[in-house]
């Protein structure tokens, strides 16, 4: 394969990270995406190493004093792997620019097995190219790389997984490692991305079913458990909520139907789901989203050889999506909370959304005009896409 072939994804690579760069450097710290409070656990581990941390136990450092702690309860209650990593940063200095630019290379790399693993499932220049604009074109990916968050570490855990499942002839070590360490990382990617790896051992039958392979696989599955059984032993949760953080007051709480509260977290999702929140209308937002997964559906039927993966990812999303909008529920109904609609969770599974959509748009009979258009249907959500937005509204 030519040095050209590989053009169109160090291109993307490259503007994902110039434009993580950019983030890192000058958006303005903390950023409204839990910056402060994931910092906070960095300097937890800092002070006192753990990796069985009881996150019951973290504080808030104060903004204008970084090392000093304001008395405040944190709510991070994610395992401590990714805030050990990182914290000997702290030995640099106190500011966040270090730990930012960590994130923005951590972020950068997962892009990067993405898609070297992406290119080994499409033949077509334009299939390729497609499939590089559209992986690095999740709308909060870099705004979050470009923070301090452990969102980059779970980008990671799902690179390794896809490139796993993607690569020629299957890696069942990467799957393995990439559940294992999206079980220390976050529960949501370990949901999202177990579910998925599940659904495509499913979907190969049953002499999929038992493996050397699956065996290797379900071991790094109960290595990443692992991490929610020590933090059930240290709190009595697999998630302790700091209700405290996230409770409204009776008073002031909405009230809604389960329905009523359904259609609510949806459009709130869609809401949220550009990298500039609201940039576009609700109906808008959905309506793009739900050509997104369909646009994968179709790359799914379109390109037998990679439709196992494309329908496992799409699955671990319907997954995540109705845990999602239960625990979402749970936390209205116990506590009024409506803030759980994150759009960010759902990076976890955007490789297998973005392998479909690329295959889609670069079906032989799609005219090359289409594959454009449905590529700006994309772009239109990323920072760019908001930045252009902006541009035009004022």
């Amino acid at each position: 394969m030519t040095r050209d072939a590989f053009a169109p994804a160090l291109l993307a690579l490259g503007c994902f990270a110039v434009l993580a760069l950019g983030i890192a450097i000058y958006y303005p710290f903390p950023s409204p995406f839990d910056e402060l409070q994931h910092y906070s656990v960095i300097r937890a581990q800092f002070e006192r190493p753990d990796l069985a941390a009881d996150p019951r136990d973290y504080g808030i450092v104060r903004p204008d004093a970084l090392s000093a702690w304001s008395g405040e309860r944190n709510y991070i209650n994610h395992p401590a792997l990714y805030y050990l990593l990182f914290a000997p940063l702290l030995g640099l200095g106190d500011g966040p620019l270090p730990l930012r630019l960590a994130n923005v290379a951590l972020a950068t790399v997962a892009l990067a097995l993405v898609l070297v693993a992406g290119w080994r499932r499409i033949e077509s220049a334009r299939g390729r190219l497609a499939f590089a604009v559209i992986a690095a074109s999740f709308p909060k990916a870099v705004l979050v790389a470009g923070m301090i968050n452990n969102d980059n570490l779970a980008a990671l855990a799902t690179a390794l997984v896809f490139a796993g499942l993607a690569l020629p002839g299957g890696a069942a070590w990467l799957v393995a490692l990439g559940l294992a360490l999206a079980g220390w990382t976050k529960l949501t990617a370990f949901i999202a991305l177990g579910g998925t790896v599940g659904c495509y051992l499913v979907l190969g039958g049953r002499r999929a079913l038992w493996t050397g392979r699956t065996a290797l696989i379900l071991a790094g599955s109960v290595l990443g458990a692992l991490a929610y059984a020590v933090m059930w032993w240290r709190t009595g949760a697999l998630v302790p909520i700091n209700t405290q953080a996230f409770a409204v007051p009776p008073e002031a709480r909405v009230v809604l139907t389960p329905i009523g509260f359904a259609a609510r977290f949806v459009g709130d999702l869609a809401l949220k789901w550009p990298a500039a929140e609201a940039s576009l209308p609700a109906a808008l937002s959905g309506v793009l989203l739900i050509a997104q997964l369909a646009l994968a559906a179709i790359g799914a039927r379109a390109a037998p050889a990679a439709r196992r993966i494309i329908l496992a990812f799409l699955a671990g999303t319907a997954l995540l999506f109705v845990i999602h909008l239960g625990f979402g529920w749970r936390a209205f109904a116990t506590m009024g909370d409506l803030t759980t609609p994150q759009s960010r969770y759902y990076a976890v599974v955007w490789p297998g959304i973005a392998l479909g959509g690329a295959l889609a748009l670069a079906a032989p009979r799609v005219p090359r005009w289409l594959t454009a258009s449905g590529l700006a249907l994309y772009l239109v959500m990323t920072v760019p896409g908001g930045l252009l937005l902006a541009a035009f509204a004022a």
